[in-house]
């Protein structure tokens, strides 16, 4: 379905509505700061020993992000009492597979665009936590590789388009739903980038975010299936990620050149 306007549509109860979804989305971080406490326990009482490694501190993390996120999509289902039904989970199509794509060379095409405007605008953008942390220990990024497709990607998906977005649907436009969308997708980001970062580079990097998001909504909105959109940002962050520590052990093999 394109996205086509409401022929009526309330702002002041979208605006309700889109408060609730930035509290769900709130939630689901919430979630898996919990959920963090309970998987650290959990496995460093049976397999691992503690201190634990970087790499070992990243599957904990994600793995806790994916339960935290499932928990707040399903919480959400239960408490609107809607049916399993809504979660948008089918078998790609030929179409969907063309989305995929499109998704991909999209977010890859606007990340060069808009690195090149902050470049040429003299604004940094702000570095994740984990590429901070890969600085010194480039081997926590692997274990991301294939999380990033198969926890990170249908995690942030179910709850910030399954949930947020399509829920946004039933009070505006889908265009106001997918800007919406992004914008809370974008501020669920700040803790994860804050830390050191300047205001302008914090700034500028939540509005790259912003428009990453819009191509993550754009593709969801198109095929209705959450595998799109979830493929879309794993196989996106699974790359990034693989490029990063490709770069890192070569600084690090060529400093000790």
């Amino acid at each position: 379905m394109s996205l086509e306007s409401r022929d009526a549509w309330n702002p002041g109860r979208f605006v309700a509505a889109a408060l609730g979804m930035a509290l769900v989305g709130a939630t689901g971080i919430l979630a898996l700061v919990l959920w963090q406490s309970v998987v650290y326990s959990l496995v460093t009482a049976t397999i691992w020993e503690p201190p634990l490694s970087g790499a070992r501190s990243q599957i904990v993390s994600t793995i806790s992000l994916g339960l935290g996120m499932a928990m707040t999509g399903a919480g959400y289902v239960v408490y609107t009492n809607r049916s399993w039904a809504f979660i948008d989970v089918q078998w790609p199509s030929l179409r969907d597979l063309a989305w995929i794509a499109v998704g991909l060379v999209g977010l890859f095409a606007l990340l060069q665009v808009v690195s090149i405007l902050l470049d040429v605008l003299g604004i940094s953008a702000a570095q994740h936590t984990t590429t901070e942390a890969a600085k010194t220990e480039p081997s926590l990024l692997l274990p991301l590789i294939p999380l990033s497709i198969l926890v990170v990607g249908p995690a942030e998906e179910l709850v910030y388009r399954n949930v947020v977005q399509k829920g946004l649907y039933e009070h505006a436009p889908r265009v106001v739903a997918v800007l919406t969308a992004s914008v809370i997708f974008s501020l669920v980001h700040i803790p994860a980038y804050a830390a050191g970062a300047s205001t302008s580079a914090l700034v500028a990097t939540l509005a790259i975010i912003f428009t990453l998001s819009l191509v993550l909504g754009t593709v969801y909105e198109r095929t209705e299936n959450l595998v799109v959109p979830a493929v879309v940002h794993g196989g996106y962050n699974a790359v990034l990620f693989g490029l990063d520590y490709l770069d890192q052990t070569a600084s690090v093999a060529l400093a000790l050149l």
